[in-house]
């Protein structure tokens, strides 16, 4: 792999000129120059100033750095991780017209009023940040796969508006699920609601593509709505809800995560 290539290298190099050693890496498709470069930190924040060969990196890995001015070197750029940023400058990451999958976990970003040029997004992770309206989103038609976790959205219906989305992560919200919207989301494949306080599990007798619901744990304990998915193989639940729901599901193989433990029953 070469992310641990490259961090042992640097490692067993640091006193070779590092922008000399990366330009030289003219092949690279795949980079992680995160904040971890193993144990030698004196290489955080370091990102070269020449990138004009790297036109092959597909796979980027940013994270706690404070200069995106590279981005416009990397033209066939795929994937972007700027996890734990601060400060990031949108005119730049606005750019990346390629980018399929963007990680902007834990960062300080307020607001995504910036982001309707990237068209061939399909995978975006905002969990972890203030970020209140995903309006934005809607224009985005290739988006697949959503992060939302730990998040105060304040209104959920622009995700009705997103005709691709297959997965939504939705991981311990600050503001309650608007479980109508989701309800409408006719294309969810995967729904994780883990961590929410979930009164009924009404609002997905529609989802009839479901596959993976984490977790069905709800107020009303009535989970019979369960058995009018036809696809539904994977749950997340407590060991009762187990114990009740465990001998439905005779004509598929079933996959649990029953409080952390994985349970397989064909």
């Amino acid at each position: 792999m070469f992310n641990a290539y490259i961090k042992r290298e640097l490692y067993r190099m640091k006193d070779i000129e590092f922008e000399e050693y990366w330009n030289s890496l003219s092949l690279l498709w795949q980079a992680n120059i995160s904040h971890g470069l193993g144990n030698d930190y004196s290489l955080r924040g370091k990102i070269p100033s020449s990138f004009e060969e790297f036109d092959k990196v597909k796979q980027l890995d940013l994270s706690q750095h404070a200069n995106l001015e590279p981005l416009s070197y990397f033209a066939n750029l795929e994937a972007l991780s700027l996890s734990a940023w601060t400060d990031i400058d949108y005119t730049n990451l606005s750019k990346c017209i390629n980018l399929k999958e963007l990680e902007l976990a834990n960062t300080d970003i307020s607001d995504l009023n910036w982001i309707s040029p990237l068209k061939k997004l399909k995978k975006l992770r905002i969990s972890k940040t203030s970020i209140k309206s995903i309006a934005p989103l809607s224009t985005l038609p290739e988006l697949q796969k959503i992060d939302i976790s730990e998040t105060e959205i304040d209104d959920w219906k622009p995700l009705e508006s997103i005709p691709k989305l297959s997965e939504l992560y939705a991981i311990h919200c600050n503001t309650a699920i608007d479980l109508d919207t989701v309800s409408k989301l006719k294309n969810l494949k995967l729904l994780d609601i883990r961590g929410n306080e979930i009164e009924s599990l009404d609002f997905i007798a529609a989802l009839k593509k479901i596959k993976c619901i984490w977790d069905v744990d709800c107020n009303d304990s009535n989970y019979e709505i369960l058995k009018t998915l036809p696809k539904l193989n994977q749950i997340g639940c407590r060991k009762e809800v187990f114990e009740e729901i465990k001998d439905w599901f005779a004509d598929r193989k079933m996959y649990y995560n029953v409080e952390g433990k994985e349970i397989t029953l064909a």
